[in-house]
């Protein structure tokens, strides 16, 4: 590296060699000889640029051969290609999978983007995309009996923001996925729709507790009540439950797999979750093995059962806003964080991955900040003023 004086110019210039030819460019640093020192301090600064030149040039000549080197592919056929890939990545999670399909067929219906390469998918097409997906409509499932061809209607709702937001994130995906299996994709960047979109989750009041439990019929009860103090996934853990894992002399039931990798673990049980499970227990005779909540052909039950009383019970109660099935876990986890249960054993109850994922699930409204105060203050109570209650 060299830093050298060019005619008619008042700034340092610098050369470097690429592949043996001479590369040169101006530093923008002004030559001050007005003294030794000033020379120095300039020649310096001209070499912390030049050094920053060098960088910038070769960092850029690096991108372009990349760019170069790299495949153009049509947005359809890289669409069979990540779902071929995602089969492998979530083949122990078929929602998931499910969950990417059906982003990916959504997106697929936009025809300019179906056949659209993937260099050549900017801002426009995703704004196209984004005001003709917001006018489509909610389809739901019918449901049918069992062996019955599954069926579908249109609600002539326009689709949530929700629902759209999910599809911008697939396309996200797609296309960073695409970037690092070397495939020519456009630097486009896709933000969500977060204004509008709806949280569908909430807690359940004690009295809202009370009144389900009332209007729902014994099955669904039960699965309520288990879901309500342990806080497991309702389908992919409750559903499933096995006699062999639940412990009545240790009082706890062991989840032998679930959603995640952490989804392994032991939970305690409450009196209330003992009592449900030590009738049902009863009632079918104490065995030593099998499904807790039993289906047809000795096969679990299938949620979409709990799902349906669900939904009657919900007809029959006037709640200002509709609970899920899935509200139940997380109303649990809060009720167990705010009854003085640490974050971290609270993410292993859970059985989350990570801590941040567990924050997610717990809510908190002022009925519990007050439960929470009421705590500290009866443990901020001078020692003495303790012992004087307790006389």
């Amino acid at each position: 590296m060299s830093l050298y004086k060019r005619d008619n110019s008042p700034f340092w210039y610098c050369e470097f060699l690429d592949q043996g030819k001479p590369v040169r460019r101006s530093t923008d640093v002004l030559i001050d000889d007005s003294s030794p020192k000033a020379i120095e301090r300039a020649k310096n600064k001209a070499r912390k640029a030049e050094a920053l030149l060098r960088k910038d040039y070769f960092d850029t000549k690096a991108t372009e051969a990349d760019a170069d080197q790299r495949r153009e592919i049509i947005f359809e056929d890289w669409s069979t290609k990540f779902l071929e890939v995602a089969a492998l990545d979530y083949k122990g999670k078929p929602k998931t999978l499910k969950f990417y399909t059906e982003r990916v067929n959504a997106l697929l219906r936009y025809k300019q983007l179906k056949t659209a390469l993937l260099s050549k998918i900017d801002t426009e097409l995703v704004d196209d995309y984004r005001l003709w997906r917001s006018r489509t409509t909610k389809v739901y499932g019918i449901r049918k009996p069992k062996g019955k061809a599954a069926e579908t209607a249109d609600s002539f709702q326009p689709i949530a923001v929700a629902t759209l937001n999910r599809d911008l994130a697939t396309l996200r995906l797609m296309l960073n996925k695409a970037r690092v299996r070397k495939y020519k994709v456009s630097d486009v960047k896709i933000k969500l729709n977060l204004k509008g979109e709806k949280r569908r989750d909430r807690l359940i009041s004690k009295a809202e507790e009370a009144a389900y439990l009332a209007a729902a019929p014994e099955l669904l009860r039960d699965f309520a009540t288990i879901a309500l103090n342990t806080g497991m996934r309702p389908d992919s853990e409750i559903c499933v439950m096995r006699w062999e894992n639940v412990r009545f002399e240790l009082g706890d039931i062991y989840v032998p797999f679930g959603k995640t990798a952490n989804a392994e673990r032991t939970i305690p049980l409450t009196e209330a979750a003992i009592s449900v499970l030590a009738r049902r227990h009863r009632s079918a005779g104490e065995p030593t093995s099998g499904y807790v909540f039993p289906g047809d052909d000795d096969e679990p039950l299938s949620y979409s059962v709990i799902d349906t009383q669900h939904d009657r019970v919900m007809k029959t109660l006037d709640w200002e806003k509709r609970a899920r099935i899935y509200d139940m876990r997380h109303t649990a986890l809060t009720r167990m964080y705010y009854s003085g249960i640490g974050i971290k054993d609270l993410m292993r109850i859970a059985g989350h991955s990570n801590i941040k994922m567990t924050e997610r699930y717990i809510k908190g409204n002022e009925g519990h900040v007050r439960d929470a105060f009421a705590r500290f203050g009866q443990y901020s109570e001078p020692e003495e003023k303790k012992a004087s209650k307790s006389a």
